[in-house]
């Protein structure tokens, strides 16, 4: 994969990305667009933390994602109301999916 600095395009552009390792990455909101492309730039997984109803939902991201193989985690937090249990299941996504290259994002980063 490469990183923002080099290509500028993708999911690299999404707003306030950023590469946390080789493996894992966030950003803001991704443009369905590029949401359509992970699996051919090497992602296996999407933990989405916006909630259904957040302005930067993009409608049918699971199915987007799906469609092409790359496995999918919501877990839909309000910021102004988070609370211990949505970190729990943010980390056992994060576990379980070890090993593979996972992108996180919400509305911001």
């Amino acid at each position: 994969m490469m990183g923002a600095e080099e290509s500028g395009v993708g999911i690299e552009s999404s707003l306030n990305f950023r590469r946390v390792s080789d493996s894992a990455t966030t950003s803001g909101s991704v443009p369905d667009e590029d949401l359509a492309e992970l699996r051919a730039n090497g992602y296996d997984v999407v933990v989405n933390l916006l909630p259904d109803r957040s302005v930067y939902a993009v409608a049918g991201e699971a199915t987007i994602l799906g469609d092409q193989g790359v496995g999918y985690v919501s877990i839909p937090i309000d910021f102004a109301t988070r609370n211990h249990e949505q970190f729990e299941e943010f980390a056992a996504a994060m576990d379980a999916n070890a090993g593979k290259v996972i992108h996180v994002h919400c509305a911001a980063n």
